[in-house]
């Protein structure tokens, strides 16, 4: 990991969290002393930390700070790998792998929030709790080789690792993409995509350490 973060010493660890506004400066209008607020800092595991404005966000009342504490991993991954490496758009058909993940319910929930329509693979005992994220079809990856029933897909979000991915290029529509945040998508020649009969896609399959 120090390869893509690099450390040095002294070096206090943690990035997300979430606590109570000590101190708000001019330009943090938005925020007041004694706020409940989740987000990032770095140097997160100290007592106090310092941070941009625009990093936190208000926790919902109903949400304690342990569980909002979490909510930045997931959340973060999920929204960089739908829009900001993704582009996922309003009518656009997006599939989940390991959608009942940590990551995973959250771009199930994104994806829906934006209009996309929501594929999303997941072990039997998860299948409901995919459902109830939103998805419009869900699939039992251990029994369902989703490649067999899915085609033509705008964005995949491959969450599981294994030969997922090379099962999941078959199923996207030219042009489309592939995110992994589980290992270094492979380049896939011309040549391979012709033995195939892949179609031609966008090339924004970009894997980035999940560090959040």
């Amino acid at each position: 990991m120090h390869d893509f973060f690099p450390k040095t010493f002294p070096y206090t660890p943690g990035s997300a969290i979430s606590g109570i506004v000590e101190a708000a400066g001019a330009d943090a209008a938005d925020f007041r002393k004694g706020d409940r607020v989740l987000g990032s800092v770095d140097g997160a595991f100290a007592e106090y930390g310092l941070a941009k404005a625009n990093e936190w966000v208000p926790i919902p009342e109903n949400l304690s700070f342990e569980a909002a504490a979490s909510v930045k991993g997931g959340a973060d991954s999920a929204w960089k790998a739908l829009f900001s490496e993704g582009e996922l758009k309003s009518g656009q058909t997006v599939l989940i792998h390991a959608a009942a993940g940590g990551s995973g319910q959250y771009a199930a929930r994104l994806a829906k929030w934006k209009g996309a329509e929501v594929i999303g693979t997941a072990s039997a005992a998860h299948l409901d709790f995919v459902k109830e994220l939103g998805a419009d079809q869900v699939i039992d990856d251990t029994t369902t080789s989703f490649e067999t029933s899915v085609k033509d897909v705008d964005l995949v979000i491959d969450l599981a690792g294994g030969d997922t991915e090379s099962r999941s290029w078959p199923v996207l529509k030219r042009g489309g993409t592939l995110v992994s945040l589980v290992r270094p998508p492979k380049v896939l020649k011309n040549t391979e995509l012709q033995q195939n009969s892949i179609p031609a896609f966008r090339f924004a399959a970009i894997w980035k350490p999940s560090s959040a």
